[in-house]
């Protein structure tokens, strides 16, 4: 600040700033008066086009910093702020002009009771929900679908854009002013509704489908769109619309910068959007069938998913091929004979194997890792018998099948003293995050052909009887049994 007002060095003090606070989330030390000042400079500086273009750059920087953080500021984001932040983005035509009536827009959309929020992807870890919240989200799923069917539809308010417009400004301005965009509807109440009073979710599903944007640009654009799933309504609307088709190729086109690290990140937003578009289709909240669009687009991405699965066995394409997971949740039915299943499935195995050490790394990123590839790797082998004993025989060790001859010795011992991927796996059966819990549950049953004698045999009764219980599988004392695999009758059955 004693740069901006004594005339000093201020593009240098803006970029010292920026390069002390890139990985700072939060402001709270410093005094609101000074952040509200410095905040209110920021976007003057960035949004005023008399000004040499690396100032409001490193402007616009700062601002985006600022803006990470909650906090009492949004009067300071007006109409007119907020309106030039789009037009540098790109993401409003420069014809395009502020309607009259915006407060009024602006303060109905604040003063709504239930905008019909959906939880972010970070806070809804368990995708499992009790009765009571289940029957909660039902009722709000149902306001929000009377909602989104008494607007105009999507595709034909695109359609009346007319064509797509390219920014003015240099890609880094657009791109900065984009993730300033985003922050502003993440963080900034405000913000968020004059987005939404404008209307604004038309015209970047018309600069995505075009791709008239810069690339620098193209994250924030992928990452403001998934921040709009996020409303139920909204999510509603373009599940609606075409979004996927768009989505499939902007997937393609992100892909081309792989092995560019300043834009590989892309890939995975783009993953994020079509997972979170295409959950009706898949098993958390369907399946719907899908449409003939919705069908087509799936079919060129499935297209896309292989190949990044089919990516060599490295670490640095680890982080693809789990995002990849996540998007493969969804893919409808109707699509699986689009797939390579042989080398699918092995590379599905392979996604697993680095997972489970991710999650083991890292407890608190257990759902995140492991609960993508489990639904999809179980989904297979209910769907594909022939694919459970390749599973089984991928992360049990051989020697737990082979010990029939040693009495004295038990399966689930050798897995507990042992470090194969079924030995990792099965410390999660009694996670604390239930999602992780049941899925891991549930595709260790799956692949042992549901055969709870052999899931006990092999697991042990305490870590499988959660299980056991859930399903409501009886007989446990001759369960508890299948644990030594030795049954009073001399042989191992199923129970049910």
């Amino acid at each position: 600040m004693e740069a901006l007002s004594g005339g000093g060095d201020v593009l240098g003090a803006i970029v010292a700033f920026n390069e002390e606070n890139k990985e700072r989330r939060e402001f709270s030390d410093v005094d609101l008066v000074l952040r509200k000042k410095f905040m209110g400079e920021m976007i003057q500086l960035g949004i005023r086009d008399d000004l040499e273009e690396p100032l409001r750059s490193a402007a616009l920087t700062a601002l985006r910093f600022v803006l990470r953080e909650r906090s009492e500021t949004s009067e300071l984001l007006t109409f007119e702020r907020v309106f030039k932040l789009l037009l540098i983005s790109g993401i409003v035509s420069p014809q395009f002009s502020l309607p009259e009536n915006l407060e009024e827009k602006v303060q109905a959309i604040l003063s709504e009771d239930d905008t019909f929020k959906y939880p972010s992807i970070e806070d809804d870890e368990s995708c499992l929900e009790d009765e009571e919240k289940e029957k909660a989200q039902k009722e709000d799923n149902e306001k929000a679908l009377h909602v989104a069917e008494s607007l105009p539809a999507l595709d034909k308010q695109v359609e009346d854009l007319g064509e797509p417009w390219k920014s003015p400004y240099s890609p880094a301005l657009t791109a900065e002013a984009a993730k300033c965009i985003v922050n502003v509807i993440t963080k900034h109440e405000r913000g968020g509704a004059i987005i939404d009073a404008l209307n604004i979710l038309p015209h970047l599903l018309l600069q995505l489908k075009h791709r008239v944007f810069p690339k620098e640009a193209r994250f924030a654009y992928l990452r403001l769109l998934l921040r709009m799933t996020f409303e139920r309504v909204l999510k509603l609307r373009l599940f609606s619309s075409s979004v996927l088709n768009i989505l499939a190729d902007v997937l393609d086109w992100s892909l081309e910068d792989i092995e560019n690290p300043a834009y590989s990140g892309d890939i995975e937003e783009c993953l994020k959007v079509i997972f979170s578009i295409s959950i009706p289709l898949g098993p958390l909240e369907g399946p719907k069938e899908p449409r003939e669009d919705q069908y087509l687009a799936f079919k060129q991405m499935i297209k896309t998913f292989q190949s990044v699965l089919f990516l060599p066995k490295e670490p640095r394409y680890r982080r693809f091929k789990a995002s990849t997971t996540q998007a493969l949740i969804n893919v409808p039915a109707r699509c699986t004979e689009l797939f390579d299943p042989e080398k699918t499935l092995e590379s599905l195995i392979e996604v697993l194997y680095f997972q489970v050490d991710v999650a083991i790394a890292d407890e608190s990123r257990s759902a995140e890792a492991l609960t993508p590839i489990l639904l999809n790797l179980t989904s297979i082998a209910k769907a594909i018998p022939r694919s459970r004993p390749i599973l089984k025989m991928a992360i049990f060790p051989p020697e737990v099948f082979q010990i029939e001859s040693q009495p004295s010795i038990q399966a689930h011992e050798i897995l507990e003293k042992g470090d194969s991927l079924a030995s990792k796996l099965m410390n999660f059966m009694t996670s604390f995050n239930m999602a992780v819990k049941h899925y891991v549950n549930n595709f260790f049953y799956i692949i042992l052909e549901e055969d709870a004698n052999e899931l006990v045999r092999l697991i042990g009764f305490g870590r499988a009887a959660g299980l056991l219980a859930t399903l409501k599988l009886f007989g446990m004392d001759k369960l508890a049994e299948a644990q030594t695999g030795r049954s009073s009758s001399g042989s191992s059955s199923s129970s049910s």
